[in-house]
């Protein structure tokens, strides 16, 4: 969903961060347990998508199945709900003892998420999934190393594979099956990345992989529920395949059938049990007050200052695990989008001099623009720039919307620059330290993994990621 976001250019978003540096800053935030920083960064991603804010939610869920799903299976239920309730609103009696009718509270609710991220927040992470996924979307790397399993046309099958025929299992899905009994990961990822986006054909995947374990690996499922649990998981987040992973993951890494040795033990501390806490209005009175901006009343009506808002709102700085993330925007800088090495000058220039250009394509400033006829218009000679449909116009949006981040301290501005690559007054490159970042040495994924303690010997999987990974 992102990737729709950012297309493959600088974007910036609401208080002008690069839109994929507010969501990597937002699950480098989550992970580490700092709640406030986790919270800031999502919902500077989430008011910077306009009407488009489904798409935060579509993260929520992927962080969700990236990071949680392994340990905490039955917090999947209380996700949809929030979402549902924040997407449909809520109805309840107005009176236990009289039949009023009902009161529907508003849509689009932050509170429902602001209660997923508080509960998110205090659990412990776990990466075999997000490594999964990653391995699913850069499964053409891997090509070469993948092992080549071959299967008679007749449909018939060796002795060793018998169980394929005799539990009736389809054909186009043997691959994947046999892959699965075998621990084959590659292949797993390989063939559930390759199934279309076609509800017909990820229904019947999802179907025969919760029957492989059913029948071939005797785990006691309740397809029913299994099948309810999947038609809502699908309806809310658009991402079947990696909804399929974090099953086959799941009945993986805690085997209780074949007589096989667990991959590993379920930390003591973790807690399976349905026990959520509660936001409470001061968290809801916080966030409002982050998006009292240009398009937000203060108190008593009064708007805040176009010049104050990046020095007031700017409260933090973008993650320093940036680079462990090879689709972020910064690394694909071309011409006329801002060209340089993607660790902080280019970002400065972009903000300094080309922040109209690089925030139109935003949804939140689209529609600033709109409202005042600003079109993107390329001479061929200057490059493209941003034209008003008249002057007043321009004058107009420039009286209520111009950030001037060229005007800003440098500290502000620094805030969207990699830690390490930070500018002093005098423009010199200094080292700062910030949530553990610091020196001048590139991230890799292994760094990504370290942040949080965890060890790729841990995991069900990992491959040579030579890119880094993808948000």
């Amino acid at each position: 969903m992102l990737n729709k976001i950012m297309n493959n250019n600088v974007i910036l978003g609401r208080y002008l961060y690069a839109i994929g540096d507010a969501c990597v800053s937002f699950v480098d935030a989550l992970l580490n347990k700092n709640y406030k920083q986790a919270l800031w960064w999502f919902f500077e991603y989430y008011y910077s998508l306009g009407t488009k804010k489904d798409y935060a939610w579509q993260l929520l869920f992927q962080v969700y199945y990236d990071y949680y799903a392994l340990y905490y299976p039955k917090m999947e239920r209380f996700i949809h709900q929030k979402y549902e309730l924040w997407k449909n609103g809520e109805a309840f009696d107005d009176c236990k003892f009289m039949d009023f009718g009902f009161i529907k509270i508003e849509q689009f609710e932050i509170k429902y998420i602001i209660s997923v991220i508080k509960n998110l927040v205090i659990k412990t992470p776990v990466f075999d999934i997000f490594v999964l996924r990653q391995t699913m979307i850069q499964s053409d790397m891997f090509k070469k190393e993948r092992k080549k399993y071959r299967f008679r046309k007749t449909g018939e099958v060796a002795k060793d594979r018998v169980w394929l025929t005799n539990c009736n299992f389809d054909p186009a899905n043997y691959t994947l099956l046999w892959s699965i009994y075998n621990r084959d990961w590659l292949n797993i990822c390989c063939c559930i990345n390759q199934c279309p986006n076609d509800p017909v054909v990820y229904n019947k995947m999802h179907f025969e992989i919760v029957k492989y374990f059913n029948e071939v690996e005797k785990i006691t499922i309740n397809y029913e529920k299994s099948l309810q649990l999947w038609k809502r998981s699908v309806e809310n987040y658009k991402n079947a395949c990696h909804i399929m992973i974090a099953i086959v993951a799941y009945m993986c890494k805690f085997p209780n059938s074949r007589n096989m040795e667990e991959n590993v033990k379920i930390p003591p501390e973790i807690n399976l049990s349905k026990i959520y806490v509660k936001y409470n209005k001061e968290e809801v009175d916080l966030v409002n007050d982050w998006n009292a901006d240009l398009d937000a009343d203060l108190d008593a009506g009064v708007k805040i200052a176009p010049w104050k808002v990046l020095s007031e709102k700017r409260l933090f700085h973008i993650s320093p695990m940036i680079d462990c993330f090879s689709n972020t925007a910064r690394k694909n800088a071309k011409e006329g989008c801002g060209e340089g090495d993607g660790k902080g000058d280019d970002m400065l220039d972009i903000l300094r001099n080309r922040w109209m250009l690089h925030s139109y394509l935003s949804p939140i400033w689209k529609m600033r623009f709109d409202k005042y006829g600003a079109k993107i218009v390329n001479d061929g000679e200057t490059g493209p720039k941003i034209v008003f449909s008249s002057v007043d116009k321009e004058e107009e949006w420039f009286e209520k919307y111009n950030l001037e981040p060229d005007e800003c301290a440098l500290e502000v501005q620094n805030k969207s620059v990699i830690p390490e690559k930070c500018l002093d007054e005098v423009e010199v490159e200094v080292e700062v330290e910030v949530g553990g970042g610091g020196g001048d040495t590139k991230k890799t994924v292994n760094d990504w993994l370290s942040r949080f303690d965890k060890k790729t010997d841990d995991l069900l999987y990992f491959p040579n990621f030579e890119k880094g990974f993808i948000i």
